[in-house]
């Protein structure tokens, strides 16, 4: 039996509201069932949706289950890996769906680019779909998308090559939160050759509920402290990595990573630390170069953000005076109110 092109991994935890509607959306690629498969990894899921993935699975012999107790999307995703059987492999997160005849657009890159490390295609909110056209805005190594734009933002806008995952040991780290991004920004450092469609294929489900919107001071200091943990080990693979003495992507990969600091500094603040933990944390912040934030562009309102941020996180009085208003005003008025207004308007 031949091996399929694509595999799409698809890790599963309590979603039984949107799952129909993802799995629904692989059945309408476009490409014959021995050209793909899907993976479902179940992970420790408390209601209907291992069910629900058993009866896609009895019904359709490209798709496949795999289940274990709960240990979060990283190992879940590891777990896939391990199993998959295709050339290239791709993420679609269980709340999310692919647009129709997605993968028949992407077939048609990978088969005009054999042997090609990633393809990266375009993504849209699903209340926000813009259609790209089929045609190619970039053929060739990382290190110029890297100067162009420095790390992508998501695991799941690319088609990565499975002996190229193999060959450089490349998994998600045990990280609950910003695991995405330590994965995506490992496989840039490795330089590896890269053709990029603007054929929109992933639709992103806006979720109140998902874990990224989630604001209470548990979920906060998890995504925090593993985001200051995906920083650290970024830092760790570029100094291994074939950029190490390249100062021009270098400079560009800093200033991509301290832009990101930001969602990290919110989550830091929801964690509301009291005086001792805020003193480790701030050591910890201050010993990798988390903190001081520093510009990522030359833009004024990018320098008076940053000042303003180093400021807050300079002592403890001031953390504490701006996370209790973040905390008891900004997040459940006012960010509320600003996310469905965001939300209708796109």
């Amino acid at each position: 039996m031949m091996s399929p092109l694509i595999s799409i991994i698809v890790p599963v935890y309590n979603v039984e509201a949107y799952l129909p509607a993802c799995l629904d959306s692989l059945l309408r690629q476009g490409i014959d069932d021995e050209q793909y498969e899907v993976v479902l990894v179940n992970d420790g899921s408390t209601d209907d949706s291992e069910s629900i993935c058993k009866d896609y699975v009895a019904q359709h012999a490209n798709f496949f289950l795999l289940n274990q107790e709960n240990q979060g999307v990283a190992a879940a995703r590891n777990h896939g890996l391990d199993f998959v059987h295709g050339e290239y492999v791709i993420f679609v997160d269980s709340d999310d769906f692919l647009a129709d005849n997605g993968l028949k657009r992407l077939v048609n890159v990978l088969k005009s680019h054999p042997g090609i490390d990633l393809v990266r295609f375009y993504s849209s909110y699903n209340n926000h779909i813009f259609d790209g056209k089929d045609e190619i805005d970039y053929e060739g190594k990382a290190d110029k998308l890297l100067l162009s734009g420095g790390y992508p933002a998501f695991v799941w806008t690319f088609a990565y090559r499975k002996e190229f995952l193999d060959e450089h040991r490349i998994r998600f780290a045990k990280l609950r939160f910003s695991e995405d991004s330590l994965f995506i920004a490992t496989v840039f450092l490795q330089n590896p050759s890269v053709c990029s469609t603007r054929a929109n294929i992933y639709r992103y489900v806006l979720r109140q509920d998902s874990a990224v919107g989630k604001r209470d001071k548990i979920i906060s200091r998890l995504s925090a402290e593993d985001g200051i943990s995906a920083y650290e080990q970024i830092n760790q693979e570029m100094e291994k990595s074939v950029f190490a003495a390249d100062n021009t992507v270098r400079d560009t990969c800093i200033a991509s990573m301290n832009r990101k600091k930001a969602p990290i500094y919110s989550r830091l603040l929801g964690a509301a630390y009291n005086w001792g933990e805020f003193k480790i944390i701030r050591q910890r912040i201050i010993r990798n170069s988390f903190y001081p934030m520093r510009p990522w562009n030359n833009d004024h309102r990018t320098k008076v953000f940053c000042v303003l941020l180093n400021l807050i996180f300079s002592n403890y009085v001031s953390y504490k005076f701006v996370s209790c208003f973040f905390n008891q005003i900004f997040t459940p008025y006012i960010l509320p109110a600003y996310r469905k207004r965001v939300w209708s308007s796109n």
